[in-house]
């Protein structure tokens, strides 16, 4: 089976609409501020191309608190599915070394079909490195991206 190309064209557009407009940036950071003061947040740049598959964005935000022991991540796909709040991410690995995660994003395509988003990280801190996938629930195509994090600013 292949990836839904509804779907891929819903994807399109939120990207457009949510990634590309500065207001996106604007919105990114004022919801960021509700999270603790000690909360760590990272501003992740992914490239992305032909082969990393319209779900995976190019920019996360990744708010880390290592107290709570509590993720948060955002990008565009989440903007717009997410009722524009960041999602809590399951940690699976907190290292020295690394952070693994992962979350899910209840999507519908262009035909108001459901599918859920499922996606796994690592953020490497020693070199700051970010590898993320991405596979929609009930399709075989699963895409990869890279990019490298460094703090907000």
């Amino acid at each position: 089976m292949t990836f839904n190309r509804d779907f891929e064209t819903l994807i399109a557009v939120i990207l457009m609409r949510y990634v590309l407009k500065s207001t996106f940036y604007v919105a990114l950071c004022l919801s960021l501020l509700p999270f603790a003061a000690n909360a760590i947040v990272y501003k992740c740049d992914v490239n992305v191309g032909p082969k990393t598959g319209s779900a995976i964005t190019d920019l996360y935000f990744l708010t880390y608190d290592a107290d709570a022991k509590t993720l948060f991540v955002e990008d565009g796909l989440i903007q717009y599915f997410n009722k524009e709040q960041p999602m809590q991410a399951n940690i699976f690995k907190d290292t020295e070394a690394q952070l693994a995660f992962s979350w899910r994003v209840n999507a519908k395509d262009i035909k108001n079909q459901r599918t859920q988003l499922e996606f796994n990280a690592v953020f490497y801190r020693q070199t700051n490195e970010f590898a993320l996938s991405g596979q929609a629930h009930g399709y075989v195509n699963k895409y990869n991206a890279r990019g490298t994090c460094a703090l907000a600013q």
